[in-house]
């Protein structure tokens, strides 16, 4: 997949935009890392996270999904976000294993100090936290 044709903050129209490398055929077993920017520079981490992603650095990842410009008003977050699917299907060293790479090669860090990780999700059960990684200030 290549970069997108408009930045993330600058989409007006669309709550999200996306990159996929491939199709999903069971939701079922989708699991996802969740990062939190500041608007400033969610841009930047979204178009590292594709030029990463093209350049096969994550192959465990097929889909990502980045906030917009737009304003939702059932969110608590003010900043953006930027998610990032693999298979739940993984084991979980391998799950663990790609997110601290995600964290290796975007320095994140979680703005909420408290809780200074990434954290993984199996969408079937939002609820439940399946594992989690120190994120860049650790």
């Amino acid at each position: 997949m290549s970069q997108v044709e408009i930045s993330p903050t600058k989409d007006t129209v669309n709550l999200w935009n996306y990159w996929f490398s491939k199709d999903i055929s069971d939701s079922e077993t989708l699991g996802k890392w969740t990062m939190y920017y500041p608007q400033n520079i969610l841009d930047e981490k979204w178009n590292l996270m594709i030029g990463l992603c093209d350049e096969g650095v994550f192959p465990e990842v097929f889909l990502m999904q980045v906030s917009t410009g737009v304003s939702n008003q059932n969110s608590r977050v003010v900043d953006g976000i930027l998610v990032v699917y693999c298979s739940a299907l993984l084991d979980i060293s391998k799950i663990a294993n790609l997110g601290r790479t995600i964290v290796k090669h975007t320095g994140y860090t979680n703005p909420f100090r408290k809780v200074p990780y990434m954290f993984y999700k199996i969408d079937k059960d939002i609820n439940v936290r399946l594992y989690r990684v120190p994120d860049a200030s650790h």
